[in-house]
């Protein structure tokens, strides 16, 4: 668990060979459901599918849930980003835009 601002995030990340679906979102969905006030947080070294992207995006009218790809990550370290504010872009779009799921590589 991770807290930003004051608020925790369940994160999950996934070593997957395939694009993330419906089914191997839900566990993580499950968790953050049970948590309470916690947020969620999932990264997918190989994506994810539109599906797992929508059920996602349903479930941001309960809570706030974050999809993030390896890759992002990766990119980030590898030019010193900062990891915070990255998590706080993604958070920001998720909730204002209702993408659960946003590529940022900048």
């Amino acid at each position: 668990m991770i807290e930003i601002d004051g608020y925790l995030y369940l994160v999950e990340m996934k070593w997957w060979n395939d694009p993330l679906g419906k089914t191997e979102v839900a566990p993580h969905l499950v968790r953050v459901f049970n948590r309470g006030h916690a947020g969620g947080i999932l990264i997918s070294a190989s994506g994810y599918t539109e599906p797992a992207i929508l059920d996602c995006k349903e479930a941001l009218t309960q809570k706030i849930v974050v999809l993030c790809e390896l890759q992002e990550i990766v990119h980030l370290l590898e030019n010193r980003g900062n990891l915070k504010d990255f998590l706080k872009s993604k958070i920001n779009i998720a909730v204002m835009e209702k993408k659960p799921f946003a590529r940022i590589l900048s």
